[in-house]
């Protein structure tokens, strides 16, 4: 039966090798919703930059070839996570986008981040924001969706919410920051 060969799935196939051989892809999303696949990826000998990449967008007609976001060191990106039609709340209003969100660890000593990432125009992303994870999370991880739409990031200390539609606002003096931190790690609880 076709519908049982490996060799000839049903549906669509897909496949993404870097074109240089020094490219180690660090983590992909596809969100089928969006009919899109991300990668973030560092070169293995540290050479150039690490960067966001979208490689695979079914309404795109231009070419991805410069569907790319650098990083330049000290930010090493870990883990990507695809949103589709997030309503970011902005000073002004609200405004529809399509995000990726790239969790982004420090080789030095500072707290890492978040990357928020425009992908509604797939085959030109855009660097939205920045946000830095509370003091004392040190590296962001992975980040998985939540059922109430809220996103879970582990950090190299704990778990953290994320508002996704709140990630471009910047919080007053007392009001809440779009990443709370949910419950800390307790490492005595952890090596045991």
């Amino acid at each position: 039966s076709p519908y049982l060969d490996s060799l000839h799935p049903m549906g669509y196939a897909f496949s993404y090798a870097p074109i240089n051989p020094k490219e180690r892809l660090q983590d992909f999303d596809f969100l089928s919703g969006l009919g899109m696949v991300a990668v973030v990826s560092a070169m293995n000998d540290g050479s150039g930059a690490s960067l966001f990449q979208v490689v695979f967008a079914a309404q795109e007609s231009a070419p991805l070839t410069n569907a790319i976001v650098n990083f330049a060191s000290p930010r090493l990106p870990k883990r990507v996570v695809l949103l589709g039609g997030v309503s970011l709340k902005r000073s002004n209003g609200t405004e529809v986008k399509d995000l990726a969100l790239v969790s982004l660890a420090r080789t030095d000593d500072a707290t890492g981040s978040l990357a928020v990432i425009d992908v509604s125009r797939p085959a030109h992303p855009v660097v939205l924001a920045e946000v830095t994870l509370p003091p004392g999370q040190g590296n962001p991880q992975s980040i998985v969706r939540r059922d109430d739409g809220l996103l879970a990031v582990a950090t190299s200390t704990g778990l953290l919410v994320v508002d996704p539609t709140r990630l471009l606002l910047t919080p007053l003096p007392g009001a809440q920051h779009p990443v709370q931190s949910l419950q800390p790690i307790d490492r005595a609880a952890r090596l045991q």
